[in-house]
C-alpha cells in the first residue's frame, strides 16, 4: 500500500522508474507518509540512520560502493539542515544525491509554527536543482508536480553530476495511517529524457 498524498506518489513511481532502489532513511514525523509508502514495496532496500549527518554521508559510501544514485529521506525542518554537510560533499564530489526532504504546508512558513524553516534554499549552493513539489488537488497540480520531477532527475547528471533537492510538503505527517495510506498501485508516470 501507499500513501494517498498523490504528490508522494508521483516521488514513488518516479524514484521506480528511475531505478532508485537505495534509500536512507532517518526517522521523524513530517515525511511519514514518504517512509511507509518506500518501506512497502519491495522494489526498495531502505537503511535506517538515525543521525541525519551521518546518513548522508552513509548514503555518498553507497553511491560509491554501488556506483549509482542513492536518495536520502528526512522530516522538516532542522533535521534538513544536518543533511548541509554530506550534501556539500555530495556536490564537491560529482555525485548523484537525491535528497528528499518532508516538509509541512508552505502556508505556515515565516508564521512562527514549530519546525517549519525555508528547506527550499538551504541547499542552493550545493545542489545542481531544487524543487518543492505541490499539495496536490487536481489535474494542473499533478502535472505540475511531474514536471518538477523530471525538471530536478534531468539536472542531477546534466553538464556533470550532482545532488539534487526534492522538498515534499504534507499537511500533516500522520497522514501516512490509516484511510490515507490504501493506494494499492502508484500513477504512470510521464519521463522526459
Amino acid at each position: 500500500m501507499y500513501s494517498n498524498l498523490k504528490n508522494v506518489q508521483y516521488l514513488i513511481a518516479m524514484l521506480k522508474k528511475k531505478g532508485i532502489k537505495d534509500i536512507v532513511i532517518s526517522p521523524g514525523n513530517s515525511h511519514n507518509a514518504i517512509v511507509r509508502s518506500i518501506e512497502n514495496d519491495n522494489f526498495f532496500k531502505t537503511y535506517n540512520i538515525v543521525d541525519e549527518r551521518s546518513a548522508a554521508f552513509f548514503a555518498i559510501g553507497l553511491i560509491q560502493q554501488l556506483n549509482r544514485p542513492v536518495a536520502i529521506s528526512c522530516t522538516s525542518g532542522t533535521a534538513t539542515t544536518n543533511y548541509l554537510t554530506g550534501v556539500t560533499e555530495a556536490s564537491r564530489r560529482h555525485l548523484p544525491l537525491i535528497v528528499i526532504t518532508g516538509d509541512k504546508n508552505p502556508y505556515y512558513l515565516a508564521q512562527q509554527e514549530d519546525q517549519m524553516i525555508d528547506q527550499i534554499n538551504l541547499f542552493n549552493t550545493v545542489v545542481k536543482h531544487s524543487v518543492s513539489l505541490p499539495m496536490i488537488k487536481d489535474s494542473k497540480d499533478e502535472w505540475y508536480c511531474v514536471r518538477l520531477l523530471n525538471e530536478a532527475f534531468l539536472e542531477m547528471d546534466h553538464h556533470g553530476i550532482g545532488p539534487v533537492q526534492i522538498n515534499v510538503p504534507i499537511e500533516e505527517g500522520m497522514l501516512a495511517i490509516d484511510n490515507y495510506f490504501t493506494a494499492n498501485k502508484l500513477p504512470d508516470i510521464k519521463i522526459i529524457n
